[in-house]
């Protein structure tokens, strides 16, 4: 017996990687950007601490929530997933293109897919609440007037 398999499309296998290969150019470009201001918080430090404690609490304040809402952003699609998984009852669904070639899941073996796909973007969901909006919650509830250090 042959399985049944959908094939690779080539076109969405390339653009796959142009978009990775653009997210690592852009991270490493935010690394060096946040490193280097950085280096100018450290010298406002030695001159106006109290400012270099606002920007300080307001990069990690932004990190946090820009990171959070990423997270959250592809936990939403893959939640999205597992549930047409589960409605449809087939892996890859009729029409999904996919970057290598991927065999047919249908029935029970796809709704269980669908489910774990679901349960752990939804764990996922709960990391990005919390990243996004309890931590920072927190520190603003911890540093109060930008007061960071005691």
């Amino acid at each position: 017996m042959e399985l049944d398999v959908i094939h690779a499309d080539k076109a969405l296998r390339k653009k796959a990687m142009i978009i990775v290969a653009a997210m690592t150019v852009a991270g490493v470009l935010v690394f060096y950007l946040v490193n280097s201001y950085m280096d100018s918080l450290y010298a406002l430090f030695c001159t106006d601490p109290k400012l270099a404690r606002i920007k300080a609490r307001a990069l990690v304040l932004w990190s946090l929530r820009s990171g959070g809402l990423s997270v959250a952003l592809v936990s939403g699609y893959f939640i999205h997933v597992g549930t047409k998984i589960i409605r449809i009852g087939r892996y890859p669904w009729p029409g999904m293109r996919v970057i290598r070639d991927t065999r047919i899941l249908r029935g029970r073996l796809a709704r269980v897919l669908g489910f774990l796909i679901i349960l752990s973007s939804s764990a996922l969901l709960v990391c990005a609440a919390l990243l996004g909006w309890y931590y920072p919650y927190k520190i603003i509830e911890k540093t109060g007037n930008c007061r960071l250090y005691k």
